[in-house]
């Protein structure tokens, strides 16, 4: 019984899923969802460029905590 549960509300999140993501991306700064080439260009600068950066939280969100 548990699993058709589950299985009831997986599908209702995964069809709403873009509609979700949309609506989170209006609310950001620069309109838009963060990219997986968002979250490398950012490593990949940090690792290259900021060597005395330690032990940070790097929020990668396009300003979206900023708003909330």
């Amino acid at each position: 019984m548990r699993r058709d549960v589950r299985r009831g509300t997986g599908g209702v999140l995964a069809r709403r899923a873009g509609q979700l993501r949309a609506g989170r991306a209006n609310w950001t700064p620069m309109r838009r969802n963060v990219t997986d080439q968002d979250v490398a260009e950012t490593m990949s600068a940090l690792i290259t460029s900021h060597l005395f950066v330690t032990v940070e939280t790097i929020v990668i969100d396009g300003g979206y905590a900023a708003t909330t």
